[in-house]
């Protein structure tokens, strides 16, 4: 596949907890045509916020299978959480995220490649530095649902002992 300069692509669910309509707006005065791959209760509001940017372009596909082979075609990518972040890594794709509170912004910035932190929603991709390396892609590529399951149960138990 072709990478579409102008092109953003976001995967992943449509709900609060996913900053959805902040990175995806961001993306659109920042000039990106975005694919939106993903539903949930704020895909309205997204519609909504998309014509109130002049010139804001947006499609959204809805829940499409295998969505993550979108990022092939995208110039940079707009993930939702950690596992889409894996599939525009291994792609060498510069990802773009935003967080609302402190608990979003370490698992943004605790992972071992971590994306670029949005810090406000005007700011644009030549403002901030492309930092994405073939280390990135390689460590991607080795990850597996074990593993990152593997993670989580072991932040879990680290959590639960603390307690």
């Amino acid at each position: 596949m072709e990478v579409e300069p102008d092109l953003a692509v976001w995967v992943g669910r449509l709900e609060s907890d996913t900053s959805c309509l902040e990175v995806i707006g961001w993306a659109m005065r920042a000039g990106f045509r975005v694919e939106v791959y993903g539903d949930g209760p704020l895909r309205i509001a997204l519609e909504n916020l998309r014509d109130s940017i002049p010139g804001g372009r947006a499609i959204l596909y809805g829940n499409v299978p295998d969505a993550a082979r979108q990022f092939s075609r995208a110039a940079i990518a707009l993930p939702s959480g950690f596992l889409t972040l894996l599939e525009a890594e291994v792609r060498g794709l510069a990802c773009f995220v935003t967080a609302d509170n402190d608990l979003k912004r370490d698992y943004w910035l605790m992972h071992p490649w971590e994306p670029h932190l949005i810090a406000g929603v005007n700011a644009r991709p030549d403002e901030l530095r492309f930092l994405w390396s073939a280390s990135a892609a390689g460590w991607a590529a080795q990850q597996t649902w074990g593993q990152v399951a593997d993670t989580y149960l072991r932040l879990l138990e680290t959590q639960h002992e603390a307690t």
